[in-house]
C-alpha cells in the first residue's frame, strides 16, 4: 500500500445532527424574526417620539387584555399539541398523530376567528386606515367637527328620503337622535366655538364634542376646564330664561281672563238700549278691550321668543346630561348608539398602522402554517415522515413565539 492512499476503515463520516429541511426553515425563521424585530423597532421609535403629543392606550384603540390573554392561550396550546403530534409520529402513533394535529388546526382557527371579530370591532367603529373609511383625526378642529356634521347630514337624508310609513319604529327613533345630534352636539360646539375669542377655546369646545363621540383618555383630562363652566353658564341663562317665561305665561293668564270680563259686560251692553253714557262706556271698553288683545299679541311672541331661546340651550343640557350623567361610565355616542361618526386619537393613525402590520403579519403566517398542517392531515403520520413533519412544527412554534411578543408590546 503505498504512502498517499488512506486506509479504508469501513466506518462513516457523522452526519450532520440536522436535516436540510430543518437547515433551511432555521435560516428563514431567522429572516422573518429580523423582519419583525423591525417592525417592533419601528413601533418603539414611534412610541418614544410621541411623549408630549400622547401616545394612544389600549382603551383608545379598541384593543383589550382579556382578549389578547385569549388568543394567547389558544395558540399557545395549540403550539403544545403540534409538538405532541410530531412526538406521536416520530413514535409510529399515526392515529394519535392526527387527534394532536387536528386539534393543533381547531385551536389555530378559533385563534384566527378572534382575530378576525377584533378587526370586524375596529372596522365597525373606524378605526381601520382604510380610504373611505378611516374615521380617526388626529386633533378636533373646524374641518373635524363639519365632516361629523356630513355624516350625520347624509344619514339623516337616507332616512329622510324614505316613506315614513315604511320607517320602523327604532328607524324613526333613530332619525329623532340624529336630528338632536345635529343641532344639539354638532351645531352648538360650532356656535360655542364661534363666540370664543381664542383658538384654544375654541379648540376645547370641539374636544368636548370628540370626547362626546369616543372618549379619548388624555383629551378627558383637559375637559373640566371647559365642561364644567358651559354647563354652569348654560344653566344660569336656562333659570333666567324660565323665570321670565314663567312671568309670561301668568300675565298671559291674566290677560286671558281680562278679555273674557270685557268681552261679558260688552255683550252685556249690546243688549241694553244704549243712551249716550252707556254708548261711551260701552267705546271706552271696546278701546281697553282693544289694548288687552295687543298686549296679548305681544306676549305671545315673546313666550315664542322666549321658547325659542331655550329650546337650543336645553337640547345642548340634555345632550351633554345624557352623555355624562349616567349611572354606568360613558362609552361614547359611537358605541352607545352603534354610529361611525369620525373620532379624535392624538397619534392613532400611527398606532393602528403597526398594529395592522404586526399583527396582519402574523395572520398572514398563521395562515401559512394552517395550510401547512392541513397538507399533513390526510397523511399517514409515522417514523419515517417524522423529519419532514418536524419541519412543519418548528415554523408553528416560530408563529406562536411571534405572538408572543405582539401580545407584549400590544395587549400589555
Amino acid at each position: 500500500m503505498s504512502v498517499d492512499q488512506e486506509p479504508t476503515t469501513g466506518s462513516k463520516k457523522p452526519g450532520l445532527p440536522f436535516t436540510i429541511g430543518q437547515l433551511g426553515m432555521w435560516v428563514f425563521i431567522s429572516t422573518e424574526i429580523m423582519l419583525f424585530a423591525g417592525i417592533i423597532a419601528v413601533y418603539l421609535v414611534l412610541r418614544l417620539t410621541t411623549i408630549q403629543s400622547g401616545w394612544p392606550t389600549r382603551a383608545d384603540m379598541h384593543v383589550f387584555t382579556e382578549s389578547g390573554i385569549t388568543m394567547t392561550i389558544f395558540l399557545v396550546f395549540s403550539a403544545i399539541c403540534a409538538w405532541q403530534s410530531w412526538i406521536a409520529c416520530n413514535e409510529d402513533r399515526p392515529r394519535a398523530a392526527r387527534l394532536w394535529l387536528i386539534l393543533t388546526i381547531l385551536l389555530g382557527l378559533v385563534f384566527l376567528g378572534i382575530k378576525c371579530n377584533e378587526y370586524y370591532e375596529k372596522y365597525q367603529l373606524g378605526l381601520m386606515p382604510i380610504p373611505g373609511e378611516n374615521q380617526i383625526y388626529e386633533t378636533a378642529d373646524y374641518q373635524y367637527v363639519s365632516h361629523v356634521n356630513e355624516r350625520l347630514r347624509a344619514e339623516i337624508l337616507d332616512l329622510e328620503s324614505r316613506e315614513p310609513e315604511s320607517l320602523t319604529a327604532a328607524e324613526s327613533s333613530r332619525l329623532d337622535l340624529l336630528y338632536d345630534l345635529k343641532a344639539n352636539m354638532v351645531e352648538a360646539t360650532a356656535r360655542s366655538a364661534g363666540r370664543t375669542i381664542g383658538a384654544y377655546e375654541a379648540n376645547l369646545f370641539m374636544n368636548l364634542m370628540a370626547y362626546q363621540i369616543y372618549p379619548h383618555v388624555e383629551t378627558g383630562k383637559a375637559l373640566d376646564e371647559i365642561y364644567e363652566p358651559e354647563r354652569k353658564k348654560i344653566n344660569r341663562r336656562l333659570d333666567v330664561l324660565y323665570e321670565r317665561l314663567g312671568l309670561a305665561e301668568k300675565r298671559q293668564l291674566l290677560i286671558a281672563e281680562q278679555l273674557a270680563l270685557y268681552e261679558h259686560e260688552i255683550e252685556q251692553f249690546n243688549s241694553l238700549d244704549g243712551d249716550a253714557g252707556v254708548t261711551e262706556e260701552n267705546e271706552n271698553l271696546k278701546n281697553w278691550f282693544g289694548i288687552k288683545q295687543q298686549q296679548e299679541q305681544d306676549l305671545a311672541i315673546e313666550v315664542k321668543q322666549l321658547k325659542s331661546a331655550i329650546a337650543p340651550l336645553q337640547g345642548r343640557e340634555d345632550n351633554l346630561s345624557a352623555s355624562f350623567d349616567g349611572e354606568q361610565d360613558f362609552v361614547g355616542i359611537n358605541e352607545q348608539h352603534d354610529l361611525r361618526l369620525p373620532v379624535v386619537i392624538p397619534n392613532g393613525q400611527a398606532w393602528m398602522s403597526v398594529y395592522l402590520l404586526l399583527t396582519g403579519m402574523h395572520a398572514v403566517h398563521l395562515i401559512v402554517g394552517l395550510i401547512a398542517l392541513l397538507f399533513w392531515l390526510p397523511q399517514r403520520l409515522v417514523s419515517k415522515k417524522s423529519g419532514a413533519f418536524y419541519v412543519t412544527c418548528m415554523y408553528w412554534q416560530f408563529v406562536d413565539a411571534m405572538w408572543l411578543a405582539i401580545f407584549w408590546f400590544i395587549y400589555l
